[in-house]
């Protein structure tokens, strides 16, 4: 796959973070002295062979292109800014993403989430090997109330989905890692663009618009189960969650 992009969505506001991190974004809140977004993307560049990394921004979008600018944020490879809308949602602003950059296959990494996951090759391979247009990441996540839990059929097709009170670790929730080719995936910005003219334009556009679509559609999108976990930040506690296992990951090394 030539000129891979991959597009790091880092455009939520972390309303639950509390008042000690309202005021910095909170894909770029410190673990293990690397803000949160950048701990796997060096990564994640090198095992899909990405060529150049779009950051999609919103919430105070001012004080993460001051940061780009200066530098702060260099990859091995060339990087860009795209501004957009808070209420898109992460995977609004996957679609957005779609109409202003064409290339053959794309990578979306959510940047409040901290992977654990030994390899992310197989996913690259899956996707390749079935033709699929959409194939979502899921792993076993740390307990929190916001994602939904996830069932997947024999052929990793999505067979149901709930938003119980609080997920479980043993649960698996979307690790908000997608590969996506543009061509195939007309529905989502079809979808995408009846909420933003419809009377819920104001609300955000959640995941649950994605997994109603996907619903037992193995033609539109299949889910991959990734070899590890990942820590969804969301909250205080899932911050320090991410800390200790950062922390612990490079004692081991």
């Amino acid at each position: 796959m030539s000129d891979m992009v991959l597009v790091v969505l880092a455009g939520g506001a972390g309303k639950r973070m509390g008042p000690a991190h309202q005021n910095i974004p909170k894909h770029l809140l410190e673990v293990d002295g690397r803000p949160l977004f950048l701990r796997s993307l060096e990564n994640f560049i090198q095992q899909f062979g990405v060529q150049r990394v779009i950051y999609r921004i919103a919430y105070r979008a001012e004080i993460f292109a001051g940061l780009w600018a200066d530098g702060q944020f260099r990859l091995s490879v060339p990087t860009a800014v795209l501004v957009g809308e808070l209420n898109d949602g992460p995977i609004g602003a996957l679609a957005s993403c779609l109409e202003f950059i064409r290339t053959n296959t794309f990578v979306f990494v959510g940047g409040d989430i901290l992977y654990d996951v030994s390899s992310v090759e197989p996913m690259l391979c899956f996707h390749s090997n079935h033709g699929v247009g959409f194939t979502v990441g899921v792993a076993s996540g740390n307990p929190t109330k916001r994602p939904s839990t996830l069932w997947i059929g024999s052929d990793r097709e999505l067979e149901r989905f709930e938003r119980p009170d609080v997920t479980q670790p043993e649960d698996l929730i979307n690790a908000s890692l997608y590969l996506v080719e543009p061509e195939k995936v007309g529905w989502l910005l079809e979808d995408f663009h009846r909420h933003r003219h419809g009377p819920d334009s104001e609300k955000e556009y959640k995941e649950d618009h994605l997994w109603r679509l996907v619903l037992r559609r193995p033609d539109r999108a299949r889910l991959f189960r990734l070899p590890g976990r990942v820590v969804n930040v969301n909250t205080p506690e899932d911050l320090t969650i991410a800390r200790s296992l950062a922390a612990s990951r490079v004692k081991q090394l």
